[in-house]
Order: C-alpha cells, then structure tokens, then sequence
C-alpha cells in the first residue's frame, strides 16, 4: 500500500508542538488520576459488613441484578455460539492504514489537549456565568466540541476529506449481527458487574459516574435527559468506535498479534476516559468492542453495544437516588 502525506517528514515546529503538547497531556491525566486517588476511600470489610452491603444492594438496586441475570441466562443460552465466534481467529479485511506511529501518537495527543482544554474551559464557563442545564453546557455541547476537534485533527494530519475518510469503514448489517450485539453486550454487562461486586466492597462511596449523577441529579427533566442521551447513546458510540476500533484497532492489527490488538485497543479507550476506579471495566468493555468488530468487520456492531451500553448506564443514573 503507498505510504499516505502523513508519513512524510514533519518539521522541526511539528515536532516542538508536538513535544509541548505531550507534556500538558501527560500532567493532566496525571493530575486527573491524582485527583480521583486521593478521594478514593479503601476499607476492608468483615462477612457481616459484606452481607449486609449485599442485602442493601439487592434492596435498592434490584434492577442491576435483574438485568445481570437475565443477561447471564441469554449467555448460558447462546454461549456455544458466542464462544466460537471468540476463540475463532479473526478474518479481517479492511486495508490497514497507512499512517506512521508519530502520525497516530500525535493524532492522540493532540486530540487530549483539546479534550482536556475544552472540558475545563466548559466547566470554568459553566459555573462563572451559565448555571442552568448543566446536560447541555457540561455534556452535549462539549462533546460536540471534542468530537469535532478530533476529527479536524486526523483529517488534518492524513490530509484526507471526510467522504474519503468515511469509505473505509463498513457500515452494512450482516445477518446474524443483530444476535453478535445482544450477545457480547450481556458478555460485556455480566463481566463487568462481577467486577463490580468485587471492588466496590472495597471502596467506599464507590461512584465511577459521579458527575452524570450528579448533572442528572439536578432535575429528571426532558432539559437534562436528552442532550445527555444524545451525546452518550449517539454520538459517543459513532465517534469512539471510529476512532478506537475503526482506525486504531486497524492500525494495530497487521503488525501486533491479534489478542494484544484488542488489549491495546481496550486499554487505550479506557485511558481516555479517565475513570481510576472503572479503569479495568472499562479496559475490558474496550477489547470486547474490538473484538466484536473484529468477527463482525461490520462498524455498526461495535457502535450498536457501545450504544445499547450508555443508555443502561444512563437509564441506571436515572433510577439511582
């Protein structure tokens, strides 16, 4: 395949910039993680203390374990299945892209700071002047931002146009992909609670999505619930999946073995979205987005689990006290 402009040389202020850049990214998520550490609370539980936290879970939570179960229960039912397609190895035919590993790196990184600038540029913003409908100012409107950022950077750094852009990638439904969503989602929702039942006795106040709570929190209306379900169940998924499986995880696919193709692809995810305490799920939700990419070569099926995910995580914030 030729090589595409972006792997050409880059200037001496390219690379200045791009040094720069590493660096305020690096103490961001430093000082995020830092942050997120320090007001982690640990405590080791006696049995009388987990059961009764059991016993309070199962009371004011029944729809968590009402969900986890019938999500064990459609596995037991489609497991062979599921497992064949799992331990199959991948045929994947999207053409690998061209880009250099300083072109990807810099995508990245650039991308961050841009993350990080505009979300602390919309929360200063927000709490200075705003005040009302923190779903839109705090959420939507920023992750529009973000999202349109990234795309300008990549575009820009492959010097290629949307349309272009848009071709490699299949967004067709397959026969059978329907099924392949529904299964790695209760994969995904079965894995990730067992991981929670095994942390969260360990933490106290144990709240990965604190803020979403706490912007829904402020009122259950339609004002609070839609620019939130717009971002998180549309334009979350569609971007992500773009980025992480569609370009990353392609990328990463001819030149590593497979398995440690869809490790990085979920740990990198998981790094951007600087949850200390939900890092491991959220390493873990990656690799099955990857992975179910990868046996469905389909976009729309990373994107549809990735959905169906965020709005039971949303759907879950609305039911929570």
């Amino acid at each position: 395949m030729p090589e595409s402009p972006s792997t050409g040389a880059r200037s001496s202020l390219f690379h200045l910039t791009l040094g720069l850049a590493t660096l305020i990214s690096t103490l961001g998520l430093w000082g995020i993680m830092r942050e997120q550490w320090n007001n982690l609370h640990f405590q080791i539980p006696d049995g009388a203390t987990r059961v009764n936290t059991a016993r309070l879970a199962l009371v004011s939570h029944p729809w968590s374990f009402l969900l986890g179960g019938l999500a064990l229960l459609f596995l037991f039912i489609s497991l062979r299945r599921l497992l064949r397609h799992l331990l199959r190895a991948p045929h994947f035919h999207q053409a690998s892209w061209s880009l250099s590993p300083l072109t990807l790196f810099a995508f990245f990184i650039f991308w961050f700071v841009g993350f990080l600038g505009i979300s602390f540029g919309a929360a200063r913003i927000y709490t200075k002047w705003i005040h009302t409908n923190a779903a839109l100012f705090l959420i939507l409107i920023p992750y529009v931002l973000q999202m349109t950022w990234g795309v300008f950077v990549l575009l820009r750094l492959e010097n290629v146009s949307w349309s272009l852009f848009l071709k490699r990638f299949s967004f067709r439904i397959n026969p059978g992909d329907g099924q392949k969503i529904f299964q790695m989602f209760g994969l995904a929702l079965v894995l990730i609670l067992a991981y929670s039942a095994v942390v969260n006795p360990f933490l106290k106040d144990a709240q990965a999505q604190a803020r979403l709570h706490d912007i829904l929190g402020q009122s259950r209306s339609w004002k609070q619930i839609l620019p939130s379900g717009i971002a998180l169940t549309l334009l979350a998924p569609f971007y992500e999946e773009i980025i992480f499986r569609g370009v990353f995880l392609t990328w990463l696919r001819p030149r590593i073995p497979v398995e440690w193709a869809v490790v990085m692809s979920g740990v990198v995810f998981a790094l951007f979205h600087m949850e200390l305490v939900a890092f491991p799920a959220l390493a873990l939700l990656g690799s099955i987005l990857a992975w179910s990419y990868l046996i469905s070569e389909s976009i729309l099926v990373p994107i549809g689990i990735h959905a169906l995910w965020n709005l039971t995580a949303l759907l879950g914030q609305l039911v929570r006290p």
